[in-house]
């Protein structure tokens, strides 16, 4: 992919999960701020194959994450 022309990409951090269920995902919290913390620059990417609890109330625990793909 050619970025466009004037636009600066970011470089990307993808953190591959297989489950993100709610204590799957409270586990999670310190290791994705010290991904945040060792690439603060970077867009974090979370991808899961299934469920997502970082949702609804719940999400400011993602903070740190960029975006979460299912």
């Amino acid at each position: 992919v050619t970025p466009r022309a004037g636009v600066v990409e970011r470089p990307t951090v993808l953190l591959l999960e297989k489950v993100l269920l709610l204590g799957d995902a409270l586990l999670r919290v310190p290791a994705y701020r010290a991904v945040r913390t060792a690439f603060p620059n970077h867009r974090i990417v979370g991808i899961s194959p299934e469920k997502v609890a970082f949702t609804g109330p719940l999400s400011p625990l993602a903070g740190t994450i960029s975006e979460l793909v299912r």
